[in-house]
């Protein structure tokens, strides 16, 4: 965001989102997308999901998340894979 003068703030994420999840067509050129936690949670201007407006693009969602210890109570997550950093990828 610094490098275009905006200020990181979750108002200027939230439509730099915005604008790459809901591009016509994109599913044509990605089939999956890792998220921050905080993506999972926002909506776009007119009140769709950012996880729907991939969705709909046949693009799978996912999630990155610290490596988990022990077990875990998480909803609605279908596959755990553990990636080459040691980092966990939910795929929702």
């Amino acid at each position: 965001m610094a490098s275009i003068g905006l200020d990181n703030t979750e108002t200027n994420r939230q439509a730099y989102r915005q604008l790459l999840l809901t591009t016509p067509g994109l599913g044509e050129y990605i089939s999956g997308a890792i998220l921050f936690e905080e993506t999972l949670y926002q909506s776009t201007t007119d009140g769709r999901k950012f996880v729907d407006c991939l969705r709909d693009e046949n693009i799978v969602p996912g999630i990155k998340v610290d490596k988990v210890h022990g077990q875990k109570n998480i909803k609605n997550i279908n596959h755990v894979s553990e990636g080459f950093n040691l980092t966990w990828f939910l795929l929702l």
